[in-house]
């Protein structure tokens, strides 16, 4: 049992731990309530705040209104390339702001977005693929080498589609040794007009990205 002195110089940390834990989950019953996910949650957010900075990374600083308009980039793109609701699609990218507006943009017509950790190769790569029906995987350029050893392995290779994603300020003089589509060139040209929320509706209980990490042989 922790003394006197010890509870007394940890009270203030614990009462504000119970504070936002009760605060947390008041939060998340409202939404459940609701029926409000993170989606509608950031469109709010967006609608606020627009012009305030929602990610810094290294030089860059990315506004609310710029992570909108780069996943409506992604939400259109797919949406009009066939993907819906229930689809499952892998993502296997360095850490960037484009990382999470590539998973918003799938969650916001309800496609479900595989992590995979970018330590994995071969064997574990196409393991932590194939827990999936994956139907496309979207892989930075630098992965690209890692995913064509294990492609071949991919239950569904014949079916599914390889997109290769550049991101920001990345060298592009590493060649794609195999039929890979540019997803950049695909966003180019993409709206970034927001998608219908009542057509693309997704639940509070519904999925939205699956974590893979065959790596440590973890799986959630």
């Amino acid at each position: 049992m922790p003394s006197l002195k010890t509870m007394y110089l940890t009270l203030g940390r614990d009462v504000r731990a119970a504070y936002l834990n009760f605060k947390t989950r008041s939060f998340l019953k409202k939404c459940h309530i609701s029926d409000r996910t993170l989606i509608d949650n950031f469109r709010l957010t967006v609608e606020k705040h627009k012009h305030r900075t929602c990610f810094i990374f290294e030089d860059e600083k990315w506004t609310y209104q710029m992570v909108d308009g780069l996943s409506n980039k992604v939400a259109n793109y797919f949406a009009s390339s066939g993907y819906s609701k229930g689809d499952e699609v892998a993502l296997m990218l360095d850490n960037c702001p484009e990382y999470a507006c590539i998973w918003l943009g799938l969650a916001k017509i309800g496609v479900v977005t595989a992590l995979i950790n970018t330590n994995v190769k071969k064997d574990s790569l196409w393991h932590s693929v194939n827990c999936i029906d994956v139907k496309g995987i979207i892989f930075g350029r630098n992965f690209s080498e890692t995913v064509k050893e294990a492609a071949p392995f991919f239950n569904n290779y014949d079916s599914m589609e390889f997109f290769c994603f550049t991101q920001t300020g990345a060298p592009t003089d590493e060649a794609i040794s195999f039929a890979a589509k540019s997803l950049n060139d695909f966003l180019d040209e993409a709206s970034s007009s927001p998608i219908d929320p009542q057509k693309y509706k997704v639940h509070f209980q519904g999925n939205f990205s699956c974590f893979f990490c065959s790596f440590s042989g973890l799986r959630i």
